[in-house]
């Protein structure tokens, strides 16, 4: 690099998962610091938190641009969508975010993807095929589009395979505790997708899980050290630590096209001791049982 740079990480609401992703970028950006013999070269790391509200998300991206930002590195979905929307000139990164690159490959060529796509079947088909006792599901979401194919998805499963789903859509954070104590007491477990919004309300529902005996199972590992029950994912901070990595090599090589998309796309399962054995519908031992059945790693965690 011939000069210093400047990158933007924005985020759409606080939660433990992008606070993970944050966390695996800033670190990729502070060992690169670390290293550099001329402190010219070092790279400025710029933070905005949208705090689930749009129109200051907007803003944030577009004082961003105007600060003179050269990199922006937004997390989630919308939140990218919002940011191609805005710059146009400058080298975009969407982090964790469900972007079809070759759609975009004519007119927006500034922009590279990290994602890690999970759907829901990954889920249901571990509840249907191992927690026999399980069968009525409680799913909330927000009215999110990049969430709405993934409930189609997850109805169209519990149809195929005798799954008792309960629906409810919130558009507020304190909609949460409000619709998710009748879903969690009329159900046997409550099932939260990858779903900014909701999760950022987590430690709500873990009490009412908690109250009520039941399993609260999510796809991020962020949302068990909070307290869910139990979680089939991607770790979060790396994500954050594969975006920070290919960040560098586009600031060293530019967007070459062997950047432009990448997955994280291997599943693990994460649980909390703490809060998982408060329930009678799965013990510890079934679930290590489970992630060796299915070959994939297991961590317990907890913050």
């Amino acid at each position: 690099m011939a000069q210093a740079v400047n990158v933007g990480i924005i985020i759409p609401i606080h939660h433990q998962a992008l606070e993970d992703i944050k966390m695996g970028i800033t670190e990729q950006i502070e060992e690169y610091n670390s290293i550099i013999i001329n402190q010219k070269d070092k790279i400025n790391i710029f933070f905005g938190n949208a705090q689930g509200d749009q129109t200051l998300m907007r803003q944030i991206i577009i004082q961003m641009r105007n600060k003179g930002v050269d990199y922006f590195m937004p997390i989630g979905t919308l939140t990218t969508e919002m940011t191609i929307s805005i710059v146009k000139n400058k080298t975009i990164i969407g982090v964790a975010a469900e972007i079809d690159i070759n759609k975009l490959k004519k007119k927006n060529k500034n922009v590279s993807v990290v994602s890690d796509k999970i759907s829901p079947k990954s889920i249901l088909s571990l509840i249907k095929k191992y927690i026999k006792k399980i069968k009525k599901i409680g799913l909330i979401y927000s009215n999110s589009e990049k969430i709405f194919p993934e409930i189609e998805e997850a109805k169209k499963f519990c149809e195929k395979n005798n799954l008792e789903l309960s629906l409810k859509k919130i558009n507020t954070i304190s909609e949460i505790y409000q619709f998710g104590e009748s879903l969690i007491k009329n159900n046997d477990a409550l099932l939260i997708l990858k779903d900014n919004l909701v999760v950022s309300g987590i430690t709500g529902l873990v009490k009412i899980a908690k109250k009520n005996k039941k399993l609260l199972i999510t796809e991020d590992d962020g949302s068990v050290k909070k307290g869910a029950s139990f979680a089939l994912g991607v770790v979060e901070k790396s994500i954050g630590i594969k975006a920070g990595e290919t960040l560098i090599k586009i600031i060293k090589n530019g967007l070459k096209e062997e950047y432009r998309s990448t997955c994280i796309n291997e599943l693990s399962i994460f649980y909390n001791p703490k809060t998982f054995n408060n329930q009678n519908f799965l013990t510890e031992k079934e679930l290590i049982k489970i992630a060796k059945n299915l070959s994939i790693k297991i961590y317990p965690v907890s913050k």
